[in-house]
């Protein structure tokens, strides 16, 4: 950084200067980058080209406006047979899981592949101790994986009861959802075949396919052991997301973090 400044540059290129540090350190070395209290020693206020496979900063400068506050502009850049294209990145294109999950189950204009995947997935971000969303999601699953009937996780088939309570909750996102007709008429070989020849979008074409060879039992002839890991990984909630430690067990908080609180606290005056 310093050496750059020293050269008075018209423009700066960051070539990927955070992606191998964790969420804080990446947060504190774009924040000392472009720090508006250090002007002089900083970025801000000069044109800087960074590129990056990391979503975060594009959160923190498009979404959230920080660390700078600065103009900034966010584009997605993809390179498709040697063609490079870019799109741009707006505060709307930004959302939260849920929300995307919830709005893409309901769209009618979408593949029913993916609404059924999408709500899958919001239901693994929505648990509750309610029964309702365990038998919906439970639904979801067997469809998935290409089983005539709806099936609890051990085995056990669905009581008419359970799958009355699971179907009504998936009707309030897919209005004509019914787990016969879905499974006889819509996850077939036929009718998923077309679906992934005709679909445009290739995320929605990877679940398409996941599906396929779930139905089609193809996985175990799969050997590129690398494209099913990535394949499921698009398929299913990242376990990030899902999983955590016990927090009341384990003591996650790096040791500095409590002293530097307590320090800011004394020199406020609030503690002695």
């Amino acid at each position: 950084m310093h050496f750059a400044l020293s050269q008075d540059p018209d423009l700066i290129i960051l070539d990927d200067p955070i992606s191998s540090f964790d969420s804080n350190k990446k947060y504190a070395i774009v924040n000392r980058l472009f720090s508006s209290k250090s002007k002089r020693d900083s970025f801000y206020g000069k044109t800087v080209l960074m590129l990056t496979h990391d979503l975060q900063p594009i959160i923190d400068f498009i979404k959230v406006n920080k660390p700078t506050g600065a103009s900034v502009s966010a584009y997605y850049l993809q390179n498709k047979s040697g063609v490079i294209s870019e799109q741009e990145i707006s505060d709307s294109d930004i959302k939260s899981f849920p929300k995307l999950l919830a709005e893409d189950s309901r769209n009618q204009d979408l593949n029913i592949v993916h609404r059924v995947a999408s709500l899958r997935k919001l239901l693994e971000h929505t648990p509750t101790d309610d029964d309702a969303p365990t038998f919906a999601y439970n639904m979801l699953s067997c469809l998935l994986h290409g089983k005539p009937e709806p099936e609890s996780v051990n085995g056990t088939k669905l009581t008419s009861d359970e799958t009355k309570s699971g179907a009504e909750l998936i009707k309030q996102y897919i209005t004509d959802f019914d787990y016969g007709d879905y499974s006889t008429k819509v996850f077939t070989k036929d009718n998923l075949l077309r679906s992934f020849n005709e679909e445009k979008n290739s995320y929605v074409r990877l679940q398409v396919f996941r599906v396929l060879i779930e139905v089609l039992n193809l996985r175990t002839k799969i050997t590129d052991d690398p494209l099913l890991k990535y394949i499921d990984e698009q398929f299913h909630v990242e376990n990030d997301y899902m999983f955590s430690l016990d927090l009341m067990k384990f003591d996650i908080v790096p040791d500095f973090v409590i002293p530097k609180c307590l320090e800011y606290l004394k020199k406020g005056h609030l503690i002695s």
